[in-house]
């Protein structure tokens, strides 16, 4: 994909963009963790609302659909995706990005095995902290 031919756009997803947003969290289900019980439509009606309240922003490529997409509840940024055919052209970065603009902390988790996501992070100024809710994953703050 080259990323000089293509138009991005960041904004806010609405109701409409739920199930889009929905498929791509399963899309990349194995890199985060995601439990097999969000294959339902109450996951679906959960991301929509999440949507409703302004939580969750995309990123979209052309007319190529949605390419990223983030939910950031409060200061906790809950996901953070990339659709497996955009990854490796900034989209996760500017999702990242945007979020430092919106909250003057982040918090976020990944899996531990997750070394790509970690990365990213801290190259993007988070930094390793003991918040996990779980022994798999791994915490990550960002403070302004």
């Amino acid at each position: 994909m080259n990323r000089l031919a293509l138009s991005y756009q960041l904004r806010s997803a609405t109701i409409e963009d739920a199930a889009a947003v929905h498929a791509l969290l399963l899309a990349s289900r194995e890199q985060i963790g995601l439990a097999e019980r969000f294959v339902n439509t109450q996951y679906v009606q959960w991301v929509g609302s999440e949507c409703s309240k302004g939580n969750v922003s995309i990123m979209t490529i052309g007319g190529l659909g949605i390419a990223g997409a983030m939910i950031l509840d409060g200061d906790e940024l809950a996901y953070l995706v990339v659709s497996p055919g955009c990854r490796k052209h900034g989209i996760g970065t500017r999702l990242l990005e945007h979020a430092k603009t919106m909250r003057e902390t982040v918090i976020t988790e990944t899996l531990m095995t997750n070394e790509a996501m970690q990365k990213a992070l801290q190259a993007n100024g988070f930094h390793p902290c003991d918040r996990r809710k779980t022994n798999n994953m791994c915490s990550f703050v960002w403070q302004r």
